[in-house]
């Protein structure tokens, strides 16, 4: 019996996801949780010239101290999972783009089907006793040239005890290269 596409894109984001949790869970220590678009990956220029998702996805330049900042938890030790919300036909594009641009590496990549879907992954590893930090505009709306913001779910983010650095802080990251992000006494710190 041959399977429908339907049903293998659905067996495949079942093992996504069981890998990913599988991946977060038996990981020890500080786990960071890293956005890609307009957090890592500037993508929100390139919508605005081409609506091929998979030709923005290829080309995004990446925020380089975002990257120098994910790099240094990597060399540390630390382990790092992307969590974006993109279709899973672009899983590929993302994992290369991953690889070309983040060089200490990352543990795991997940893509889900929304924004709100990412706090069901953020409660599971609060639930498991994880100590997270987790970067993530969670913003919307950069290329029609009003930021919108995910105000729900940056409350619920923000109610769970978690490290959590959003769109405020990254866009003055993403001003200025000169500026760094560090960890002081389990915060994020721009200095």
């Amino acid at each position: 019996m041959v399977l429908s596409f339907k049903l293998y894109r659905l067996i495949y984001k079942i093992y996504r996801r069981a890998k990913f949790l599988l991946s977060v869970l038996v990981k020890g220590g500080d786990i960071f949780i890293v956005d890609i678009d307009n957090t890592v990956a500037n993508t929100f220029p390139l919508l605005l010239q081409d609506s091929c998702l998979k030709l923005v996805y290829q080309r995004a330049n990446c925020f380089s101290n975002v990257v120098d900042f994910i790099n240094e938890q990597r060399h540390a030790g630390k382990a790092v999972f992307f969590l974006s919300a993109r279709d899973s036909q672009y899983y590929k594009v993302t994992e290369d783009w991953l690889n070309r641009n983040v060089f200490g590496g990352f543990n795991e990549l997940l893509l889900v089907s929304s924004a709100n879907e990412k706090l069901i992954y953020l409660k599971l590893l609060v639930f498991c006793k994880k100590k997270v930090f987790y970067i993530d505009d969670l913003s919307y709306g950069h290329e029609t040239g009003t930021v919108r913001y995910f105000d729900n779910l940056i409350r619920r983010v923000s109610e769970l005890p978690i490290v959590y650095i959003g769109y405020p802080e990254l866009r003055r990251l993403h001003e200025s290269e000169k500026l760094k992000l560090v960890i002081v006494e389990s915060k994020f710190v721009i200095i």
